[in-house]
């Protein structure tokens, strides 16, 4: 007994580490807005869409009772998009994105809002506490400009060899 509150206290102190951290670096960074979280997202000057510019596409993230679906969300470039968030969960859940943009929704509803996307993407989780910890953490990631799937062939010159072995000339 005394062996599982030494685990659950050095479990949810270290969360509480974690969700003070991003507070912090979030607030360091001046990418929040001030007068407290709102649900659309403050230009930054790493996206290229304009102040007042329309969003360029959306997607639709589902939270449950700690999780994301999807927890790695892809987008085609950057810049604006609405956001649906569905809370299927039982407790109020909402997504934070590392800019301060905060979209939440009681269980069993459904909210939107707006962020904005930078070209390197940006991290979302669930700001309730503890909840993070529990795996409610995800990723908006930007396609790469160019990018076909396929692997790409490497840049080798002279001949080439296997197993330490010399090639015939």
């Amino acid at each position: 007994m005394q062996r599982n509150f030494v685990y659950f206290a050095a479990f949810t102190g270290m969360g509480t580490v974690f969700v003070a951290a991003l507070l912090v670096a979030a607030l360091v960074s001046g990418m929040g807005q001030a007068g407290g979280v709102s649900s659309t997202a403050s230009p930054s000057a790493e996206a290229p869409a304009a102040v007042g510019s329309e969003p360029i596409g959306e997607f639709t993230i589902t939270a449950f009772d700690l999780g994301f679906e999807p927890a790695m969300v892809h987008v085609d470039e950057p810049g604006t998009y609405t956001v649906t968030f569905v809370n299927d969960g039982g407790t109020l859940h909402d997504v934070t994105f590392a800019d301060g943009t905060t979209i939440a929704a009681e269980g069993q509803e459904t909210a939107t809002g707006e962020v904005t996307i930078p070209a390197d993407g940006m991290g979302f989780i669930c700001s309730v506490p503890g909840h993070a910890d529990g795996g409610m953490t995800g990723d908006v990631m930007v396609a790469v400009a160019g990018a076909s799937g396929a692997p790409t062939p490497s840049a080798t010159t002279g001949p080439r060899r296997r197993c330490g072995m010399r090639t015939r000339p």
